[in-house]
């Protein structure tokens, strides 16, 4: 009896504990999508692919947190966009922080494409999921097309087959 107590304690608690955590991010997701004026779709879906709603998650080139931010792109944001200090080390994993860098990179990628927008080869969203997956050097590199990875087509599809789906 008490092994089966603990079980469907340990289940409330647990079950809980996931649901408090699901409605902190959609939370956080709106809030920071109504500060900067950005679909929350979109941002669902980058979040859904990139992390599977995971704020722990880290690549293997040590992209973390829920948008699986690069150290270098983490940087770059806070520095030139936000003009923040906020240490990858400390706060890559921080969820507000870095749904908040990841966001802001994903406009700064909409402003960049702007910029070409003469050149574009593809749709504005499909070359923005493209900065964001190989970046838009790689973007640039394959005249404003997608780029020839496997791997970002594969994420381009699997993000407009989310946002589609909404």
């Amino acid at each position: 009896k008490r092994i089966l107590l603990f079980i469907i304690i340990f289940g409330c608690v647990f079950v809980s504990s996931a649901q408090i955590k699901a409605d902190e991010v959609d939370e956080i997701i709106s809030e920071v999508c109504r500060q900067y004026d950005i679909d929350k779709r979109l941002v669902y879906c980058v979040i859904e692919t990139e992390s599977s709603f995971d704020p722990a998650a880290r690549s293997n080139c040590d992209a973390r947190g829920l948008m699986q931010i690069t150290p270098e792109t983490w940087q770059r944001v806070c520095d030139d966009l936000l003009g923040v200090c906020w240490d990858f080390e400390d706060f890559g994993f921080d969820m507000r922080k870095n749904i908040e860098v990841g966001v802001r990179y994903l406009l700064w990628i909409e402003g960049y494409l702007k910029l070409h927008k003469n050149e574009l080869q593809t749709t504005h969203l499909e070359l923005v999921l493209a900065c964001y997956n190989a970046g838009p050097g790689n973007v640039k590199k394959a005249n404003f097309q997608v780029p020839p990875f496997s791997e970002t087509q594969n994420y381009i599809a699997k993000v407009l087959s989310d946002f589609d789906a909404d």
